[in-house]
């Protein structure tokens, strides 16, 4: 759940700065086969390049693939290293209060980063049109 509000984040961004439709483009140019892992792909190279542009020091694409991470473990437990016939369901239960705070606190970096982004973008576009 936290990984596509963060997707969802990154998308409003990406229409806010008028890249949205690019984006898609590349999604929707690639073969049928590749589109689950590419679309992904597309979008972390996305995000890192907006945590360039803000120079975040890799602070967004680090909590953008934290929670992607998350979201794999969540649905497939992929790379989770204990035990493989637990579900993720099982898994989540053992997590606390402030494991999912720190989740939740990942999220929240992203939202004030794509924020900053977009202060930025629009404060590059008043100074063009000058």
């Amino acid at each position: 759940m936290y990984f596509y509000a963060a997707l969802h984040y990154v998308n409003d961004y990406a229409l806010n700065v008028d890249r949205l439709d690019s984006l898609q483009e590349k999604i929707d140019s690639l073969r049928e086969g590749e589109k689950a892992e590419s679309a992904h792909s597309v979008m972390r190279k996305y995000v890192k390049e907006i945590d360039d542009s803000i120079n975040a020091q890799r602070e967004l694409i680090s909590n953008y693939n934290f929670l992607f991470n998350e979201s794999m473990l969540a649905r497939y437990l992929v790379n989770y290293n204990g035990c493989l016939d637990c579900s993720p369901r099982e898994h989540y239960g053992k997590y606390t209060d402030r494991d999912f705070q720190k989740i939740s606190n990942k999220l929240a970096r992203i939202k004030i980063k794509l924020q900053e982004a977009l202060r930025k973008s629009e404060s590059s576009k008043k100074s063009q049109t000058k």
